[in-house]
């Protein structure tokens, strides 16, 4: 084996080192994406993590977070009261694993007049919670504002 590699041209041997360099620094990147690739969310990371909480429990915590500059907080837990309020009069499922998106679109057909709204606050939910991202006061204020609305709209 060691007679046939030394009597291959230089241009092949070289060939034949850059692809298993290559090869190697593949290897190396795939297992750097794959530990910093996202974990699995728990289950207070979820949607409505606790159906035991009431709507009016979870607009409480919206509510108290909003007063005490917790933004990301309050807008997380009211639009998980908004949904909690749905699931309450019976409107969306509220099967596990539902995402912001299908409680919005669900919600869409009851309520045709605020489907942007809750689309948007659909996309807050999920921005601040698994994207990270940090609400505004403008932002938190708007999902408690949704909230209101559809408690009027019947």
């Amino acid at each position: 084996m060691l007679a046939v590699a030394s009597s291959a041209p230089p241009l092949s041997a070289f060939a034949a080192m850059a692809v298993g360099l290559l090869l190697v620094l593949a290897l190396i990147w795939l297992a750097t994406r794959a530990r910093s690739a996202p974990q699995r969310r728990s289950a207070t990371e979820s949607l409505l993590p606790d159906a035991s909480i009431s709507a009016s429990e979870w607009r409480d915590r919206a509510e108290g977070a909003y007063a005490e500059g917790r933004h990301s907080d309050a807008l997380v837990d009211g639009f998980r009261a908004l949904v909690a309020r749905q699931v309450e009069h019976g409107r969306p499922a509220a099967a596990p694993g539902t995402t912001a998106h299908e409680v919005a679109q669900s919600l869409s057909s009851a309520y045709p007049s605020q489907a942007a709204g809750m689309s948007e606050g659909a996309r807050l939910f999920d921005l601040v919670l698994y994207g990270e991202r940090e609400a505004t006061q403008d932002r938190a204020a708007f999902v408690l504002a949704l909230d209101d609305e559809l408690v009027g709209v019947k």
